[in-house]
């Protein structure tokens, strides 16, 4: 009898055993009772809050809490909430989940996806190094193959962007060489990947990211080589790719830029990137002459009259294709001034985008051309045709005024007084957290604080200082100004 007992006793503690293991694989996969099952119902049908709502339900404790989690995931991933997926899969009831291996499959294929598109490449390379090891048979591994080349590729150009900021040449040496690795890796594999082009990576055209790699790389004139002359729209693709590429990695050389673009546009005049190439040639002839008018200036109070008069005759071309550009282009003028129809340029048109804040941008250009070139009457007859059209406080009514007292405080003889009566009259309306005006008051603090410090003035200095810091001016321009003054930043406390 007592032998009968025992045996008896073992056969229910292995079938309650069994029973426990195959009740918790049913919740893993949903299909098993309860609140989860009833979650993961609401999630295949569509209903992700809905199944969310029945989730929060479900406590640390309860035997379905780690699954519970895993699902909740999924539902803020097909909710397209990416960033909470992102930090769902970092807790560790997700990451110790014991889970059927089709869900954990899932789970690591979908972060992938998200670290992609986060272009947290770093995360995602390794990731996508353990799916291939862990998850050798899954469907999804051809599309994961797809991610890695296409972080490999991302994460080079990331890592060339590093490198072309550092002003130290051994961490140029260091991320450059990470880099090309990275970027080697990618044309290596590239070729290989079975019908040449992505299936499952979105928003990525394989053939255009061997362009750039191989551009990046140095292999300019074999890329454009290699394509055939009779395809003109993939030539034509590949040498606006080499146009923003140099752009991107020497934002410094302006003059080599100008003449890509110029190259570009002759090779290809009824380009559908034409507005854009122009747009851009406006802004690079402007900076190209605004740095040389800049230099003419030191050289002017150093005494150097003759270099300087070189400098300000070669700013001047520049200013001239500026303007013939923007007039030509519709950019900066209307009727021959530029006013408010100017911004009817701004938007997407046959693919091109511009924003209305780059024709705002590009109107302060032209205007701010002419104070460089100290042609003060031409100036003022732009601010007032402004201001005629503009509504009191606007941007182009902020702009045009503060445009006036820069002329005011620059000519012979400067007039500081009313130079600054009118900033401070500009600064007296108050920062609003939009950027397009904030950045035309940040250039009337700018101007006010030159004027106080150049007169001594330390009251209005530190009054114009303490504004700028507590103020509520968008945050990037704001840091900038601090930092540009950081040796003026006073205690608001005092």
């Amino acid at each position: 009898m007592k032998h009968k007992l025992i045996l008896w006793l073992s056969i229910v503690m292995v079938g309650g055993s069994v029973a426990t293991y195959v009740f918790a694989q049913q919740l893993a996969l949903g299909s098993g009772p309860g609140r989860l099952g009833s979650a993961v119902a609401l999630l295949n049908g569509g209903q992700p809050q809905s199944a969310r709502d029945v989730i929060a339900g479900i406590k640390a404790g309860d035997p379905e809490f780690a699954a519970a989690q895993c699902y909740d995931a999924l539902c803020l991933y097909q909710m397209s909430n990416r960033l909470a997926f992102c930090e769902a899969m970092k807790s560790s009831a997700v990451k110790q989940a014991v889970i059927a291996p089709e869900l954990r499959r899932d789970l690591d294929f979908k972060h992938i996806d998200v670290l992609f598109y986060f272009r947290k490449f770093d995360e995602a390379l390794p990731r996508i190094e353990a799916f291939q090891r862990e998850h050798a048979g899954a469907s999804q591994q051809s599309a994961v193959a797809e991610y890695r080349l296409a972080t490999l590729f991302g994460r080079g150009m990331k890592l060339t962007d590093h490198a072309c900021v550092q002003s130290d040449t051994n961490m140029f040496n260091q991320r450059w060489a990470e880099a090309r690795a990275n970027l080697e890796a990618f044309l290596a594999d590239a070729v290989k990947l079975k019908g040449g082009a992505y299936k499952s990576v979105p928003k990525r055209v394989l053939k255009e990211d061997v362009w750039v790699a191989r551009l990046t790389l140095g292999d300019e004139k074999a890329v454009l080589a290699d394509i055939p002359a009779k395809d003109a729209e993939a030539l034509e693709k590949a040498s606006w790719l080499r146009v923003q590429l140099h752009q991107r990695l020497q934002p410094g050389n302006g003059v080599r830029h100008l003449q890509l673009i110029e190259e570009y546009l002759t090779a290809f005049p009824a380009s559908k990137q034409r507005k854009r190439a122009e747009f851009d040639m406006a802004a690079l002839n402007f900076h190209e002459g605004k740095e040389l008018c800049l230099e003419a200036e030191k050289l002017e109070a150093a005494g150097s009259a003759t270099l300087a008069a070189t400098k300000r005759a070669t700013a001047a071309g520049y200013f001239k294709k500026q303007r013939a550009l923007q007039h030509g282009g519709g950019i900066g003028t209307a009727g021959g001034t530029p006013g408010s129809k100017v911004l009817s340029r701004a938007g997407t048109n046959d693919g091109v985008t511009i924003e209305a804040q780059d024709i705002l941008d590009q109107r302060g250009d032209l205007l701010y051309g002419y104070a460089l070139e100290k042609d003060f009457v031409t100036l003022t007859n732009l601010t007032s045709a402004i201001i005629t059209n503009a509504v009191p406080g606007d941007v182009n009514w902020v702009m045009a005024r503060a445009h006036d007292a820069i002329v005011l405080a620059n000519q012979n003889p400067p007039r500081p007084v009313e130079a600054s009566a009118i900033f401070d009259e500009l600064l007296a309306m108050g920062f609003t957290g939009k950027a397009d005006r904030d950045r035309q008051l940040i250039t009337a603090a700018r101007w006010r604080v030159h004027l106080a410090i150049k007169g001594g003035d330390t009251a209005n200095v530190q009054r114009v200082m303490l504004l700028m810091q507590t103020n509520g001016c968008v945050a990037n321009l704001k840091a900038d100004f601090l930092k540009d003054y950081a040796a003026y930043a006073v205690n608001p406390t005092n």
